[in-house]
């Protein structure tokens, strides 16, 4: 539906997802994880951005996973160790990201 009201008006629409620092690196969001209950030192998967890539794909509907930049990036840390919120480096990750996504696919002049 919201898809349809933005076509009405001739605005784009795309996803987008960005991943927690236990999706990147085992140093990264390093206590926050552990009080949360995950594993210390694990870089876990991402099943729920492939569906999201998946659905995306089927619905004709633009995406962009974030995570493969934030796994590239040399920066360290991007993500805060307690509460897992993005760090400086982080939000340079995910603005790059979006700039890069949203020039490519034309959906900003």
């Amino acid at each position: 539906m919201i898809e349809d009201l933005l076509r009405s008006r001739k605005i784009a629409f795309a996803l987008a997802s960005y991943p927690y620092g236990n999706l990147i690196s085992p140093r990264e969001w390093a206590i926050g994880r552990v009080l949360r209950g995950f594993d210390e030192g694990k870089t876990y998967s991402t099943p729920l951005f492939d569906y999201l890539r998946e659905f995306s794909l089927r619905e004709g509907v633009e995406y962009l996973d974030m995570a493969p930049f934030f796994q590239s990036s040399g920066d360290f840390p991007l993500f805060y160790p307690y509460d897992g919120h993005f760090t400086p480096a982080g939000h340079q990750v995910a603005a790059k990201a979006l700039f890069q996504f949203l020039t490519e696919r034309k959906l900003i002049p």
